[in-house]
């Protein structure tokens, strides 16, 4: 969680350090959603078993955090979507909105799948279910957290536009898709070697964050 506080920090910093800008508030926004709040998320659900009585606080604060990291990643696709100023069909024409916009709705269902889990017992003996488990839940998770971390890497190392003409028009995959460059990061945050470190560091927080650590509460001595 420390770590993907400090590559959105740094993020954010070198961005509008260049610029302030509807634009540049996309990937802030995105990366603090994705990179920081969603991975203390899961580091909060990580951690639940070694708190003892403050599980369903923890778990509580895990909520808390992805309706956070939901805010901010709504109000970046916003930010991006006003500051293009064009007709929906030229929206979401290149990889990256495309593996973004796949993690951003499957954590839209997850989010909505796991409130339902916990609010629905409410309705019928009036108590929240705060612990639980759902393999379902923790698998879509993954997969939205997977796919939101790679448009976060995909943003920052180039802009491939398979279809220029807009929906409508055809497919494509352009000459060099797999090339670096052609996107704000190298401009913005300072060369091609700070956007590699960048994109290593978030690799980091993402493989921190998906790979299971054990983290179960210490066992009373005997008297």
């Amino acid at each position: 969680a420390l770590a993907g506080a400090g590559v959105s920090f740094a993020l954010g910093y070198l961005a509008l350090s260049k610029a302030n800008n509807l634009f540049v508030w996309h990937p802030i926004l995105m990366t603090s959603g994705s990179v920081f709040l969603c991975t203390a998320a899961i580091d909060t659900v990580k951690r639940r078993k070694s708190m003892g009585k403050a599980r369903a606080w923890m778990v509580q604060l895990h909520w808390f955090l992805m309706d956070a990291a939901l805010i901010a990643m709504g109000l970046g696709l916003l930010a991006i979507y006003a500051n293009k100023n064009k007709p929906l069909e030229k929206h979401f024409t290149t990889a990256h909105s495309w593996v973004g916009l796949t993690g951003l709705v499957l954590f839209v269902l997850n989010l909505l799948g796991g409130a339902a889990t916990t609010l629905g017992p409410v309705l019928l003996c009036g108590k929240m279910k705060l612990l639980w488990k759902d393999v379902l839940h923790r698998t879509s998770g993954a997969m939205s957290y997977t796919c939101m971390v790679a448009a976060v890497l995909l943003g920052l190392y180039n802009k491939v536009v398979l279809m220029p003409e807009g929906w409508g028009g055809k497919f494509e995959i352009p000459v060099g898709w797999a090339s670096p460059g052609k996107t704000w990061s190298y401009g913005n945050l300072g060369g091609e070697r700070i956007v590699n470190y960048f994109m290593a560091a978030t690799a980091v927080v993402y493989i921190l964050a998906i790979f299971p650590v054990s983290h179960k509460a210490p066992k009373a001595k005997a008297s």
